[in-house]
């Protein structure tokens, strides 16, 4: 009964972070649209872009690995432990990658208190340690596959 509450409460924080970082995804284009150095929106420069692309990337790829996930548990597949450790895990170092690209798109002022973008910071934190982090996931997807 425990483990199959702790399966639900990992996909839903799995859940939590793939909203985290689809926000985070958001505000940080909003930002790369608005803000203007050398004359244009720095969402024109090219490496702008390739962050933008990595983040939605990986924020795509988290809400699939979720939906598997919560498919597996809601119906009780053999294999769902299996597809929660790897959503956690992925959806961990995911959102952490898009929380971090959206630091850099923001420079100096997303850290300060004046930008929502440093709370993403540090819900991200805060969510990836709930539940097991994404090394401890990492380490059961291997004990299940039994490596």
């Amino acid at each position: 009964m425990i483990e199959h509450a702790k399966r639900y409460y990992t996909v839903a924080y799995c859940a939590y972070l793939v909203g985290l970082a689809q926000r985070d995804f958001e505000i940080s284009v909003d930002y790369a649209k608005e803000r203007i150095q050398f004359g244009r929106p720095i969402g024109s420069f090219q490496a702008i872009q390739h962050k933008a692309a990595d983040m939605i990337t990986d924020v795509d790829g988290s809400r699939f690995i979720m939906y598997r996930a919560a498919w597996a548990v809601t119906e009780n597949e053999a294999d769902a432990d299996l597809q929660v450790a790897m959503a956690k895990a992925w959806c961990s170092d995911a959102t952490r990658r898009v929380v971090a690209h959206g630091q850099q798109i923001h420079g100096g002022i997303g850290f300060t208190k004046d930008y929502i973008i440093q709370l993403y910071f540090r819900r991200q934190k805060m969510a990836e340690l709930m539940w097991g982090d994404a090394d401890h996931h990492r380490e059961k997807v291997a004990e299940l596959l039994e490596i």
